[in-house]
């Protein structure tokens, strides 16, 4: 029986399959996984799995939707400031070990909901339908390495590393970026339940539909520190398992603006993004 033939059957019986397999080139045998709790035994000649495969968190297995309050506890909002409350939108990430697959590769989840790579910190889906999006954030950590002061800034108000900020602005790196829909007034929010950052999709929108170089320019700075102070949440959270004492993110941005009380909003963005190397 090939591994493909062994595979389907194991698809029909456990909704999601996490696995590394090194495969010969003929795999015969028995026709049923089990679990043991450590490992998967397939009883296939030919098919070694590696690695923990300790079960995942469910948020993994269900698509995001463990949350029964379909609500975060974030550390706050850009923009409209203050504590989060999730929303729609998609969540879950892939361990380094695990590859995500859909329930029902003929219909199911899809692609839209699918993480196909465990070094996605985009779905793929939004990659493709945000592609100047993904640009800008793929370009992050430059960006952070260009400007010592939005460096610094990060360090001081989330208490992490230079090198563990860096490490979390490499694409493929820290937590997952997702959308909603938000009032104009914010721009994004941190969920701590899902550890997902979630954009304003009006701005992000605005962004792919612009035809001006300059209306690109500065809408995709005002998400570039919109993600950055999110990602602050993120970071202050990471960094000692609790949160500041007042709003981290806007400190991000006042330390990076020189003065209390600014921060980057859509009518001073074509101002502010003067002052950096953008």
């Amino acid at each position: 029986m090939l591994f493909q033939e062994a595979l389907d059957i194991y698809l029909n019986q456990r909704s999601r399959l996490f696995l590394n397999a090194g495969i010969k080139p003929m795999a015969e045998g028995g026709q049923k996984c089990t679990n043991d709790g450590s490992a998967f035994d397939c009883n296939i000649d030919g098919v070694t799995i590696n690695k923990d495969l300790s079960p995942p968190p469910l948020s993994l297995m269900t698509n995001g939707s463990s949350d029964p309050s379909n609500s975060s506890n974030g550390g706050g909002g850009s923009g409209g400031g203050g504590g989060s409350n999730g929303g729609s939108g998609t969540g879950g990430q892939c361990p380094d070990y695990l590859q995500c697959i859909p329930t029902n590769p003929d219909g199911g989840l899809g692609g839209d909901n699918t993480l196909v790579s465990p070094n996605f910190r985009m779905k793929l889906s939004d990659q493709q339908k945000y592609p100047r999006f993904t640009n800008m954030v793929k370009n992050l950590e430059q960006f952070v390495r260009n400007n010592p002061v939005v460096l610094n800034a990060l360090v001081k108000n989330t208490g992490l590393t230079e090198a563990k900020v860096l490490e979390g602005l490499k694409w493929g790196k820290g937590p997952l970026i997702d959308f909603d829909e938000f009032p104009s007034t914010k721009y994004g929010e941190y969920s701590d339940f899902s550890k997902r950052l979630i954009i304003n999709a009006v701005y992000v929108r605005g962004l792919e539909n612009s035809s001006l170089a300059i209306t690109q320019k500065n809408t995709s700075f005002l998400l570039a520190i919109t993600v950055l102070h999110e990602y602050t949440h993120y970071g202050d959270k990471l960094a000692d398992g609790y949160y500041g004492d007042y709003e981290m993110g806007f400190g991000f941005e006042q330390d990076i603006l020189g003065k209390a009380k600014l921060s980057v909003t859509k009518e001073n963005a074509h101002i502010y993004v003067k002052m950096f190397n953008f």
